[in-house]
C-alpha cells in the first residue's frame, strides 16, 4: 500500500502547522484525562519539544487514589488535595513557588469568587491568567 501525499512541504519535512499566524506559546500546559491513553508519554514528548519544566503528578505515592478509582466522588477531594499539595519530585521549589504565590493570590477576595465561579479547568487557567495580567499591570503602573 503506498502512503498519502502530502501537498504540505512544511508537513512533509516534519513540521507541523496548525495555522499561518505564529502565535505566542502558552505558559502552562496541563494535560488531562483517564488512565492509560497516554497523557505521560505526550507530556515528556511535549516538555521536550518545547523545552517547558515537566511536571508529574506523584500518582504512584497518593494513597486516595485507588479508593478514587472504586468509589469516586467520595474519595475526589482528598486525592486532588494530595496531588496539589505534594511536590512532583522533578521540580520541588517550582511547585513550593506557585503553592505560596496561589496563597497570596487567594488573599484577594475577588478572585476567590472567581476562581470559585470557574466550571471547568479552562475557566480557572482564564481566572488565573486574567489575575496575572491585573498584577503584572499594576506592578508595571507602579515602577512608573
Amino acid at each position: 500500500m503506498s502512503s498519502p501525499v502530502n501537498p504540505n512541504p512544511a508537513a512533509a519535512a516534519g513540521e507541523v502547522r496548525i495555522d499561518a499566524e505564529p502565535r505566542p506559546l502558552p505558559r502552562h500546559i496541563a494535560i488531562e484525562g483517564p488512565i492509560g491513553v497516554g497523557k505521560t508519554t505526550l507530556a515528556r514528548r511535549l516538555a521536550l519539544q518545547l523545552q517547558y519544566p515537566l511536571l508529574l503528578e506523584p500518582a504512584a505515592e497518593n494513597p486516595f487514589l485507588d479508593r478514587f478509582y472504586l468509589q469516586g466522588r467520595r474519595h475526589a477531594l482528598p486525592t486532588q488535595l494530595f496531588f496539589l499539595l505534594v511536590s512532583p519530585e522533578q521540580h520541588p521549589s517550582l511547585h513550593l513557588r506557585w503553592l505560596a504565590h496561589l496563597a497570596v493570590l487567594l488573599k484577594n477576595p475577588l478572585f476567590r469568587q472567581n476562581l470559585l465561579a470557574a466550571e471547568t479547568a479552562d475557566d480557572v487557567l482564564a481566572v488565573l491568567d486574567a489575575e496575572e495580567e491585573a498584577r503584572s499591570a499594576d506592578s508595571q503602573s507602579d515602577q512608573r
